[in-house]
């Protein structure tokens, strides 16, 4: 959900509001069909079928566009037309460029194709740009942020919103500046950096607690505390949940209060609390349902039924997910209504009632891949679209390319058009002595013209030869980015179907039979786990591939590896490891990218590993030109003639029986550091362990 915390009026329009409330009164007053007239909407359209104002005129259509965008966009579409004709016809930019950009976003809305939807946007800025108003700039900067966003072109989206914020910032308006870092926080958080978009969020509620918006301060309050709660962080995130709370119950925002309500509710299901949990859990199904919002219900029974299953209260659960199914109907959310069909099929599965359990399973898989069918359809087409627009700037670099040439090649003639009357003076002046001189300039001319008509034939065709390459790399590129998404979801959705349905027969054979077929099924599971973390794997190291520039900022070491030491909990456990750390600091690098390669390394290190205690210790080193991080485990070791190759993407060591794992991680942490500008090394010997040595630039 995009950061709109609550309507705001252009600071630009201020000074006509008193105006047209006072006109809306008076067309109320006189009206003779006052019934007609009885609300805002009415009132505005009466007023502008009267005389007024060129002035007021426009105000009026802006806030007929605006007001009708939540309620009839058809209707919004066909005033802000209206706006924009009747601005041109008086020539002001200003209203103009508002007009185009209320008329992209309810493109965005209608779902209307990315060009049309830019091109109105680009419209809008010339406008901007004309009458050199900064703060619209902004506001159509964040519009086309969004519309980037929504197309999956998260590059482009964060640039946009960085160029808002600035925007923004430097005007003094810090409500828009907070809904810019909002934005980018939730981008950020789409994508996985979990740690930066926490940093927006925080830096986003800092002004709003500077300008007194609790409100504002609030919502990104409950944003940040669904990170927390996403890294496990739960008391964080209760605390942040319940100041939420306090302020829409005070400002009596219902459908952020249901929301607050649940995510309380789902906190203490969390901490096992349940008791607690479901008082919360029901008066957020309650608010919900008085405002009959669909999400909120949804969200309210879902965390509802979450705390019927965690207490084996099967028939609860199966009551409330079947009450949820009803209420939602056939035009519910996919996503939530197949969570139902899950709660329905484990709690049937947990009685022993396999049929149901069965059918139940058959449903939400048959969501699952609806759900999974659209989005895999949209990412193709976003994918399409990317390589559609490069195509298009490839197309279009060509042709400016050829328009220079052409400029100069106009200059040229005109250049020798002036040496050739320079050379008929000459010719006048000195008579006989230059004619031989004239000669011999004709014979290395057409010497001269036949290189360079040689060398021309050859430049284009290599250019010619440049293009194909261009175009072969993109198309190179764009069938990469497809196999890799169609690869990480084509194979990890039937993975994940054979898993569930062997895991139900299994339960459903008689005992002899399953003493009997044990073996089979751990391998059938073992064999799936292993396929779905390679599938996994594959995706995030296609991913990690593309040449983009990586945003550096500052990154404390030691709370990252608190992070991950934190993230890595489980496997700790299993192995009966631990995870030692020297003082570390705080360096300019990627928090996501150091996440990763510490996480491998650390995992790795207690995984190949037969000690008793598998112990990998972190420590820290500066030197004149570098940072180095040393990542050391007493495990297993690596024999000398394999340190180059275990960087290498699928070479494994062991047999898959004896060590789990897809043979990427180590590639994965090559490719993270030298996107870094730095380098990965290796020490170790067979049976005595091993010593990663990080080094990255100061």
């Amino acid at each position: 959900m995009h950061i709109f915390y609550k309507k705001t009026v252009n600071t630009d329009m201020k000074p006509h509001i008193l105006k047209i409330s006072l006109l809306i009164i008076i067309g109320l007053f006189f009206s003779s069909n006052l019934k007609a007239q009885a609300n805002e909407l009415d009132s505005l359209e009466y007023l502008i079928q009267t005389k007024i104002h060129d002035t007021t005129r426009l105000e009026v259509l802006y806030q007929l566009a605006i007001k009708y965008r939540q309620e009839d966009r058809t209707r919004s579409i066909y005033y802000t037309k209206k706006l924009l004709t009747f601005s041109k016809k008086i020539k002001d930019g200003f209203h103009a460029g508002i007009a185009y950009n209320i008329l992209g976003m309810n493109y965005v809305t209608e779902d209307y194709g990315l060009d049309t939807i830019i091109t109105t946007f680009q419209k809008g800025m010339r406008q901007a740009k004309l009458v050199d108003n900064t703060r619209l700039k902004g506001m159509i900067s964040n519009s086309m942020a969004i519309t980037y966003e929504k197309f999956g072109q998260e590059e482009k989206a964060l640039s946009l919103y960085q160029q808002a914020y600035t925007i923004f910032n430097e005007q003094g308006d810090k409500g828009s500046a907070i809904r810019c870092l909002g934005n980018i926080a939730l981008v950020l958080k789409k994508d996985g950096d979990l740690e930066n978009a926490k940093s927006y969020y925080l830096k986003a509620m800092k002004i709003g607690a500077e300008i007194n918006d609790t409100v504002v301060v609030s919502q990104l309050g409950s944003n940040l505390a669904n990170i927390y709660a996403q890294q496990n962080k739960i008391d964080s995130a209760l605390v942040l949940y319940k100041r939420a709370l306090e302020v829409n119950r005070a400002v009596d925002d219902k459908y952020f209060l249901a929301l607050s309500l649940a995510n309380i509710g789902s906190v203490y299901n969390k901490k096992k609390q349940y008791e607690i949990a479901y008082s919360y859990l029901e008066e957020s199904y309650q608010v919900a349902s008085k405002i009959k919002d669909s999400y909120c219900v949804g969200t309210a029974l879902t965390y509802l039924c979450d705390n019927y299953y965690q207490q084996k209260q099967y028939n609860q659960t199966i009551s409330k997910a079947k009450e949820a199914l009803t209420i939602l109907g056939e035009n519910g959310e996919m996503l939530i209504r197949s969570k139902f069909y899950k709660y329905l099929s484990d709690s049937y599965e947990a009685q022993g009632n396999y049929k149901m359990a069965f059918s139940n399973q058959q449903l939400y898989h048959t969501f699952s891949d609806s759900l999974y069918n659209t989005e895999k359809s949209n990412q193709i087409n976003n994918l399409k679209i990317q390589y559609e627009v490069n195509q298009q700037e490839t197309e279009n670099q060509l042709l400016k390319s050829q328009q220079e040439g052409t400029k100069r090649t106009i200059r040229n003639r005109e250049y020798l058009a002036g040496g050739l009357i320079a050379a008929l003076i000459l010719t006048i002046g000195w008579g006989t002595a230059s004619y031989h001189s004239n000669q011999l300039k004709k014979k290395n001319n057409a010497e001269l013209t036949a290189i360079v008509a040689e060398r021309t034939t050859d430049l284009q065709t290599a250019n010619g030869n440049l293009a194909v390459i261009n175009q072969e790399l993109e198309q190179a590129n764009y069938e990469l980015r497809t196999f890799n998404y169609i690869a990480s979801h084509d194979i990890k959705e039937p993975i994940r179907v054979i898993s569930g349905y062997s895991s139900l027969i299994f339960k459903k054979l008689p005992s002899d039979l399953k003493e009997n077929l044990g073996g089979y099924f751990d391998t059938i599971k073992q064999s799936t786990s292993q396929l779905y973390t390679l599938a996994e794997d594959f995706a995030s190291y296609t991913s990690m591939s593309k040449n983009e520039t990586i945003e550096l900022n500052k990154v404390d070491l030691h709370q990252l590896t608190y992070n991950v030491i934190a993230d890595l909990q489980e496997s700790i456990q299993k192995y009966n490891g631990q995870v030692l750390t020297a003082e570390l600091p705080t360096i300019q690098s990627s928090n996501s990218l150091l996440f990763t390669t510490l996480k491998n390394l650390i995992e790795n290190g207690l995984k190949y590993n037969k000690s008793d205690e598998p112990t990998v210790e972190i420590n820290y080193y500066k030197t004149k030109t570098h940072h180095e991080i040393i990542v050391s485990d007493n495990g297993i070791g690596i024999n000398k003639q394999y340190h180059t190759q275990v960087f290498e993407m699928f070479k494994r060591l062991h047999n898959r029986g004896a060590y789990g794992g897809s043979g990427i991680g180590l590639a994965i942490v090559k490719l993270s550091i030298a996107k870094l500008g730095g380098n990965i090394g290796l020490e170790s010997e067979e049976g005595k362990g091993s010593q990663f040595i990080i080094h990255l630039p100061l």
